[in-house]
């Protein structure tokens, strides 16, 4: 364990803003604190695992009589990796991208020339990798604005083409000529791009929405493109397209299916649809795949048997997205993509990985009684009940642990990032709509039944993704921002007060005008409760019902980061976290003052007990404690 202890005396410049009840006018204040803590970083753990496997395609290898699997790993926080295994033994190479910057690629594809072209996130580039020499170099970001390149395929002229996000592009790559173009969007209004197939005719096809579902046509000779998806079809989800296993195209969007020739998209049934060309296919017609404890299976169709090949790939370190404190007194905390769920010790940092809860990322925990809960996007369940006095096991029956809670009208694309316990002993849950839809639910849940009830759109077309109680009402903040790909219809983030007896809105304002987002939501020991809405610390009193102070926060504050990431200290004042390091709101006062800088930038959070804070930086887990 690294031990960084910092005696610090800081002079903080605090901003004081209140509002004259007379005149209805803001009245500025500048004054200067001065904070004297002994405050000492511990390093306790660092996370190390394999990431997620985002695609998976079988290639050449370094010999012309030779096959890879190649499969392509995200380290959210890190560096993306290629890994080449041979087929025959098991035994791999791996290949981190030439760009640092580059943590994941949903896009690779064996093309013409015998090399493996990779489509990266976040900055959209496009990565060469010859089997043959084992060098892998970028060869550029294809458009400027574009994050994500889904998919790449080899089109008709044997150049790639690659769909992306957040402006549904088409880009080409040509392995010829090394020229990289930018095509345009493909629909003005929708940002995923999200499938692309090529034809042998000519064509390129894209799948696109996630608002509205469209499918569009790309003519490579004219550069001409348009929607061919009829317009009755009005779907909120994806488009999918693939080129299948007889060469031809199709197209799937929600329960409908079209055969796609040049301009038209034909209506088919789903028994006319011919799969995907098998990407993980070897020359002697078996199939190979990667397996979520690191062994590879290997199928014959010719016998139908499945053979198991040994295969050791230790990955990276992993960043943590989340930290809770269990009943048992331990920490738990959870990666992204995959959810890794681990367990740390809070004193010596002693970590036990417990198991694999899915491919996303579990947004929230909450110790309640005796279980730790968790609530997910694209989980195993959007939400769990883990009891740490049971061992771990992922059983499909009620013995499983953590138990997996599913129920009607689950949105497994949420974003559930606010879990509270009411004083009456309810849980609620605020969230992020799913992918394309605007209105994330307050959601009701009772762990002990496993009953659950919704209420989307508790603030029109906004999502609730802070909470906390105050004088038996829940009082919840919301953003603007929908699933990923919807459109915002609203402009002001909202605070609004919710009567759980009677299930219904009471009341709502603008907290802070012009805010987007509400984050870190929290009643203060003297009955008022505060938040933080871009950059702004507000002061609501729930009696009154009005905002009673707001005033600029004095240094930069990432509410992304570390959402949610705010309690009551031992001291009674407010203690919270922002990436630079830890702060302290006065609730008496409403100063906020930083009080310590992290040895590394905070990028997860958050449990607080006693004096000790505990974060995550990375893949590292982190306490915080604050001298007596």
């Amino acid at each position: 364990m690294k031990v960084f202890s910092l005696c610090l005396v800081v002079t903080v410049a605090a901003y004081s803003v209140f509002i004259d009840s007379s005149a209805g006018q803001e009245k500025s204040d500048r004054s200067t604190a001065t904070s004297q803590k002994q405050v000492t970083f511990t390093r306790l753990a660092t996370f190390h695992n394999v990431g997620q496997i985002l695609r998976s395609i079988v290639g050449p290898g370094p010999k012309p009589d030779e096959e890879r699997f190649y499969q392509s790993y995200i380290y959210t926080g890190g560096t993306l990796e290629i890994v080449a295994i041979d087929p025959k033994t098991g035994q791999h190479q791996a290949y981190r991208s030439p760009l640092a910057s580059e943590y994941g690629a949903w896009a690779m594809v064996a093309g013409p020339d015998g090399n493996i072209y990779v489509g990266t996130l976040p900055s959209a580039h496009i990565l060469q990798l010859n089997p043959r020499t084992g060098q892998f170099v970028d060869l550029g970001r294809p458009s400027s604005t574009e994050e994500y390149i889904w998919r790449l395929a080899v089109g008709a002229d044997k150049k790639l083409y690659g769909c992306t996000y957040p402006q549904a592009k088409l880009v080409r790559f040509d392995p010829a000529t090394k020229e990289l173009s930018d095509l345009g969007r493909m629909n003005l209004r929708e940002q995923y791009a999200q499938s692309v197939a090529a034809s042998d005719d000519g064509f390129i096809y894209v799948g696109i929405g996630t608002q509205k579902a469209h499918v569009v046509a790309y003519e490579i000779a004219t550069g001409q493109h348009r929607d061919v998806l009829p317009e009755k079809i009005d779907v909120t989800t994806t488009a999918g397209v693939h080129r299948g296993d007889d060469g031809k195209i199709y197209a799937g969007v929600g329960d409908h299916y079209f055969r796609l020739e040049r301009w038209e998209a034909k209506p088919i049934a789903a028994a006319e649809v011919h799969s995907e060309v098998v990407p993980n296919r070897l020359k002697d017609g078996r199939t190979i795949v990667g397996t979520a404890n690191s062994e590879l299976q290997v199928h014959d169709p010719k016998t139908n048997s499945d053979a198991k090949l040994p295969f050791v790939y230790k990955g990276q370190p992993i960043a943590i997205f989340r930290l809770g404190m269990g009943p048992d007194g331990m920490l738990y905390g959870s990666t992204a993509m995959p959810i890794h769920f681990l367990r740390v010790e809070p004193r010596n940092g002693e970590l036990t990985y417990l198991g694999r809860l899915g491919g996303g990322e579990v947004y929230s925990f909450l110790n309640y009684g005796e279980k730790l809960l968790c609530a997910a996007y694209s989980g195993n369940a959007p939400l769990m009940v883990y009891d740490p006095r049971m061992p771990f096991a992922l059983e499909a029956s009620e013995k499983s642990n953590p138990k997996m809670v599913s129920y009607e009208r689950q949105i497994p694309s949420w974003r559930p990032k606010a879990m509270i316990a009411s004083a009456k002993g309810d849980i609620y849950l605020g969230s992020v709509a799913g992918y394309g839809y605007l209105g994330g639910p307050l959601t009701k849940w009772n762990s002990s039944t496993g009953q659950v009830e919704g209420f989307p759109h508790t603030v029109q077309d906004q999502s609730v993704v802070t909470l906390c109680e105050a004088n038996g009402l829940i009082v919840g903040g919301t953003t603007v921002i929908g699933g990923g790909g919807s459109h915002p219809t609203q402009k002001e983030a909202k605070l609004f007060l919710w009567d759980p007896v009677a299930k219904r809105k009471v009341f709502e304002t603008v907290p802070v005008a012009g805010a987007k987002e509400i984050g870190d939501l929290i009643t203060a020991p003297n009955g008022k409760v505060l938040g933080i809405a871009e950059g702004t610390l507000f002061v609501f009193d729930p009696e009154q019902r009005q905002v009673v102070h707001r005033a600029a926060v004095p240094f930069p504050l990432s509410i992304d980061a570390t959402y949610n990431s705010i309690a009551v200290g031992y001291d009674k004042q407010i203690w919270g976290l922002c990436r630079k390091g830890v702060f302290v709101i006065d609730p008496n006062t409403y100063v906020v003052t930083l009080v310590a800088e992290a040895p590394e930038p905070i990028t997860a959070g958050f449990v607080m007990s006693d004096r000790s804070i505990y974060f995550g930086a990375g893949p590292h887990v982190y306490r915080c404690d604050v001298a007596k």
